[in-house]
């Protein structure tokens, strides 16, 4: 009779379990948090741009001997293209601080009659040529995941090449060419985006002024004798680049 009571009770205390729990109600669905990517744009990178560039150059002239004086603007277009190479640094948490140091090549060479008197065998030749440039430049930046929108400035060079040629009575030319290497300074914007990780494409625009360059011609003979000439042509470029760079250090982190 007592087994009998025990079993009865362990019965009860069982099918009491089973429908407290079949009462319960189901643990509800928690969705996971979506996966966020992180894009860490610090770091040193190195890459490559090709682009167009426009040359602006104003040549003015003076030929003291036969009173002229005169200016003449000098304009043409270029293939540009180079290496970049530099450092961001992105910080609070979206701005970005960086330094680019770059070098180029492009190939201006332009010239056209300056001055000329009623006599048409008497006149002055101007040439502005612009060659090799390059740049040291800041960068200051805001970053949206991927994309990053920066502008840039600093100090700028390019190796030029002026040259001024008097030519009297149609009978020669005496022409001399300064080389120098210029300095000034250039300011520009552009955008990019972190394609893949390390990999970073963009287009940048970008202003560049290097000054101006003098030359002269000194008094002589060539036969016919002359007196002494002078010319200066400032050097302004305007280029659109497309830049592609691969980044070293951390790429894209997942966050939860």
């Amino acid at each position: 009779m007592r087994n009998f009571l025990i079993a009865t009770a362990a019965i009860t205390a069982l099918s009491a379990g089973t429908a407290s729990a079949a009462d319960m109600a189901p643990r509800p669905y928690v969705k996971a948090p979506p996966i966020v990517d992180v894009y860490n744009w610090t770091g040193f990178y190195i890459g490559g741009n090709v682009g167009g560039q426009w040359l602006d150059s104003g040549y003015d002239a003076s030929y003291p001997t036969l009173a002229l004086i005169g200016s003449r603007g000098l304009r043409d277009t270029s293939v540009i293209g180079g290496g970049q190479i530099g450092y961001n640094w992105q910080f609070a948490p979206n701005w970005l601080l960086g330094i680019e140091g770059d070098i180029s090549y492009a190939d201006h060479n332009t010239g056209a009659l300056i001055l000329q008197t009623a006599t048409p065998t008497d006149h002055i030749d101007g040439n502005a040529r612009l060659r090799t440039q390059g740049a040291i430049r800041g960068r200051l930046g805001w970053t949206s995941n991927a994309w990053l929108l920066y502008a840039v400035g600093g100090v700028a060079f390019g190796q030029t090449d002026t040259t001024l040629s008097i030519v009297r009575d149609g009978v020669g030319a005496d022409t001399r060419t300064t080389s120098d290497t210029r300095v000034g300074w250039t300011a520009g914007a552009g955008v990019e985006y972190m394609m893949a990780p390390n990999w970073i494409v963009g287009v940048e625009y970008r202003y560049t002024d290097l000054g101006r360059a003098d030359v002269t011609v000194p008094a002589g003979a060539f036969p016919v004798a002359h007196g002494a000439a002078f010319g200066s042509a400032d050097y302004r470029t305007n280029d659109v680049r497309a830049r592609i760079s691969y980044k070293f250090g951390g790429p894209v982190v997942a966050k939860y």
